[in-house]
């Protein structure tokens, strides 16, 4: 991540992204005593499943502020706010971060860079929006692409064809 290294941050791994999901939930009980999930919090598998749902909220895009306060789960704004806190402090940049980096450095690069030649994209999955964006940004910066994907893929199918249409070829009947 040339752009997380050029603003002093380093990339966090999954056991740091537990561990920033543990002081996020650390800091909401602090500051609110009477969070709903202060007895699941003592679950060794909490922090865990904490860092599980933010990672899949930051690779969805979704913002604390757009969370706001949820009303069946009131206490995720504030911890999707607590470690995004703690991943600035510790200037470090998780997958969600990666993912956006790289995809506006695939935009920005120029003219001959690595990106704009032809490019091959083998067994490509898609789970997230961040995801997305990345595969697209390659897709419309290549000059030429062929891309395998599974036919019921729909959301790598979506983001490769919005750079044009995307052809389906059917895969072999196994016999």
């Amino acid at each position: 991540a040339p752009d997380a290294a050029r603003l002093g941050r380093a990339p966090v791994s999954r056991i740091g992204s537990e561990a920033l999901a543990a002081r996020a939930v650390f800091q909401v009980l602090n500051s609110n005593p009477d969070a709903g999930f202060r007895d699941s919090a003592r679950f060794p598998g909490f922090p865990r499943a904490v860092e599980s749902t933010i990672s899949e909220l930051r690779l969805a895009g979704v913002t604390p502020e757009r969370l706001g306060t949820v009303e069946t789960i009131p206490f995720i704004g504030p911890l999707l706010g607590e470690y995004e806190a703690a991943l600035e402090a510790a200037r470090l940049t998780d997958r969600a971060d990666l993912f956006r980096a790289a995809a506006e450095a695939v935009r920005q690069a120029s003219a001959g860079s690595i990106t704009r030649g032809p490019i091959v994209m083998l067994d490509v999955a898609v789970t997230s929006s961040a995801e997305a964006d990345f595969i697209a940004a390659l897709g419309a910066a290549a000059s030429n692409l062929l891309a395998v994907i599974p036919e019921e893929d729909s959301r790598a199918i979506e983001a490769l064809g919005r750079n044009g249409p995307a052809v389906p070829v059917n895969s072999p009947t196994e016999g």
